[in-house]
């Protein structure tokens, strides 16, 4: 069973999915590297049509179970191209730092 996430990612593997009112849509997929509290690079691959969250649609990211999960980058990019076809996805690459004080 998958996990609802609601927070920064840890490394591993996730799903993405739209959700307006009762219908659900895997809309990409994450992959997140690195080390958990400490530095991660969160992958995230959009599908066309993808629409970014608003007071009617949400998005819900979910962690896929350890079967599912990829290995490695390079075998998440190579499963995206296959997945998105020929239709154009939206890469997003987001570098997170964990800090136990705020700078300054």
């Amino acid at each position: 069973m998958s996990q609802l996430i609601n927070r920064q990612l840890d490394p591993g593997s996730y799903l993405v999915f739209s959700r307006v009112g009762t219908s659900r849509t895997e809309s990409g997929r994450v992959f997140a590297e690195g080390t958990a509290n400490s530095y991660v690079v969160e992958h995230w691959v959009l599908y066309s049509g993808f629409e970014s969250p608003t007071t009617t649609a949400t998005l819900e990211v979910e962690k896929l179970s350890s079967t599912s999960s990829y290995s490695s980058l390079s075998g998440f990019f190579s499963d995206m191209e296959t997945r998105s076809g020929t239709s154009t996805p939206l890469y997003v690459k987001a570098t997170c730092e964990y800090f136990t004080e705020l700078p300054g």
